[in-house]
């Protein structure tokens, strides 16, 4: 774009010159005939790392190939299989690399896939609600009633942790009741991240920024009680 030059530049609009370019940090010459810019492309694949234990070592394998943007990839519960991002939309491949299933194709953006526990569905966000499709593929389920910010936890077979909009908490979706509740009963206090819950269904494990104690918390599901355990910063 260029705008003039003059006692009164602020009540003038810019021009358009070219559009398309994604250009940044560019130069023009006196007289303006040639642009020299650079332009950004973003772009990520998937790779596998295995730990091969007769050889000590890890060995990688690139899953994907080309210039397009792959993300967010989430291991299955029997671990075979892997769901991700790609153009939009959640996307379902063997770990191996050796199949590619398109799972929902809807036009909104999709982030943040989660497994069922027994490995039949996947949570996501689109739209700022909280989804659900088979992992086969299928039409996808919407709940209206939850408000989803960034990150989708499924954690049992019924209970789905989500993040709201503008909200230090995380909030636990009954798919069954269709309950929303508080994860951290005084969410006032500090920001709450990456939750896990125990094999009992009884606790989670979080990290949770509450000053002065910044670091691993562990929280109780039955009476609401929290036990600080570790200072830093973590993923549960």
């Amino acid at each position: 774009m260029k705008i003039e030059i003059s006692s009164n530049t602020l009540d003038k609009a810019p021009k358009v010159i070219q559009t398309g370019l994604q250009a940044f940090g560019f130069s023009i010459t006196r007289d303006n005939k040639k642009l020299c810019y650079t332009k950004y492309n973003e772009s990520s694949n998937l790779w596998n790392f295995t730990y091969n234990e007769r050889k000590n070592l890890f060995q990688s394998k690139k899953l994907t190939e080309g210039t397009s943007y792959y993300s967010e990839p989430v291991i299955s519960p029997n671990e075979e299989e892997i769901v991700f991002v790609h153009k939009d939309n959640i996307f379902k491949m063997s770990i191996n690399g050796e199949s590619n299933q398109q799972l929902t194709f809807l036009n909104s953006s999709c982030y943040s896939p989660s497994w069922s526990p027994n490995g039949k569905e996947i949570a996501f966000v689109s739209e700022g609600y909280l989804y659900t499709v088979s992992s086969e593929g299928g039409t996808p389920n919407i709940f209206k009633n939850t408000v989803v910010g960034s990150e989708v936890f499924w954690q049992s077979n019924s209970e789905i942790f989500y993040h709201k909009p503008g909200n230090q908490n995380f909030y636990v979706f009954n798919r069954l009741t269709q309950e929303n509740k508080l994860l951290v009963s005084n969410d006032s206090v500090g920001w709450v991240f990456s939750p896990r819950l125990s094999p009992d269904n009884l606790m989670t494990a979080v990290y949770w920024n509450r000053y002065p104690n910044e670091g691993l918390w562990i929280n109780s599901r039955v009476d609401s009680s929290q036990k600080f355990l570790l200072k830093g910063i973590f993923v549960p």
